[in-house]
């Protein structure tokens, strides 16, 4: 039996109503690494249907170059040019179609990892003059390095 909420006002219009069950978002779970495969495999097996469209969009257009011989020759080109770009949204739409995209949230450690490799990569770009050290010597006497050689 159909639960009615005691707010809802009845409308003579309805003849049937049905309340759906809803989840709450406090019950919703990760998904595994099984499912996301699945749903991936789902994805990957939908057919492209831009192939279809550009083929009968191109016999279209062979079969209507006998109608626009007496036309200027611009009407046929852009003809060509609409059934190129309608061909090539159809397949953008299809890729967008078996797109899986997806969202995570780095853990603190990770997070933490990444902040400082970005920390110093902006240092070293910050960097105006780089110095390489072609050659370093080890002194017996110390009056030169100002460090005294022990053994």
């Amino acid at each position: 039996m159909p639960h009615v909420s005691p707010s809802a006002t009845p409308d003579a219009n309805i003849v049937h109503s049905v309340e759906h069950d809803v989840q709450s978002v406090l019950t919703l779970a990760d998904s595994n690494g099984d499912e996301l495969l699945d749903a991936m495999n789902e994805q990957a097996k939908k057919v492209q249907l831009w192939p279809f469209v550009g083929v009968g969009l191109l016999l279209l257009f062979l079969w209507g170059l006998q109608f626009v011989q007496g036309w200027p020759s611009w009407i046929a080109w852009t003809l060509f040019l609409l059934g190129v770009a309608l061909a090539a949204w159809v397949r953008h739409r299809d890729h967008m179609k078996r797109l899986t995209v997806l969202f995570f949230e780095p853990d603190d450690r990770t997070t933490q990892a990444f902040a400082a490799v970005v920390e110093a990569a902006e240092r070293t770009g910050s960097i105006q003059k780089l110095r390489s050290v072609l050659e370093t010597s080890t002194y017996a006497d110390s009056k030169y390095t100002g460090v005294r050689r022990t053994g």
